[in-house]
């Protein structure tokens, strides 16, 4: 059987970067064929594209991406498929659960991968986590920035899931704990 390691670094992020290139390039051309049709509007529609689409767009990505970033950053997941258990390495902490431990996993996720796309509207449409709840009542969070396509991975385990779409993948605890607005120590 195979083991599967997955660590949050540059290049587990790259799938953001070639979107935010996308989008730019997307950009620049509109304004550009803009400018083609009607000249001398360049500068005033450029202005309210560019900030549109930061205002719109960027800034809640990069918000998303910190977000995203500070729950995962550190972490290391060990799956052993044999064994069936997850090892979840952060700094000095270790924990190892078993399959059958996992009471239930939502995998919360924007429109476009709610739909099984690639790309979407917003760039922030693209992220996803899935919150991880234990039998023995603690939980985690798993970032897209740490597993690209959590789906796929948990369809790879065997392991079920329930979907859920939410426009903003802003990571919310409170929604999935039984004791609201309590968070344990493997959520943050």
């Amino acid at each position: 059987m195979k083991k599967m390691e997955f660590e949050l670094t540059l290049r587990s992020q790259t799938f953001v970067v070639w979107e935010i290139f996308q989008k730019a390039l997307m950009l620049v051309g509109a304004v550009l064929l803009l400018d083609h049709f009607r000249p001398g509007y360049l500068s005033f529609w450029a202005s309210g594209m560019c900030i549109l689409w930061v205002v719109g767009d960027l800034a809640p990505t990069l918000i998303l991406h910190a977000q995203y970033f500070y729950y995962n950053a550190g972490w290391k997941i060990l799956i052993d498929r044999a064994s069936q258990t997850i090892t979840v390495l952060r700094s000095e902490k270790s924990s190892v659960f078993k399959f059958k431990d996992i009471q239930r996993i939502v995998v919360s996720m924007g429109y476009a991968t709610y739909h099984g796309r690639k790309g979407g509207v917003n760039i922030f449409d693209l992220y996803h986590y899935a919150y991880i709840q234990l039998v023995d009542g603690s939980s985690l969070v798993i970032t897209c920035l740490l597993v690209n396509d959590l789906q796929e991975l948990f369809r790879e385990l065997g392991l079920g899931f329930v979907k859920e779409w939410r426009f903003y993948m802003w990571i919310d605890t409170g929604r999935y704990t039984p004791q609201p607005g309590v968070l344990d120590e493997w959520s943050r």
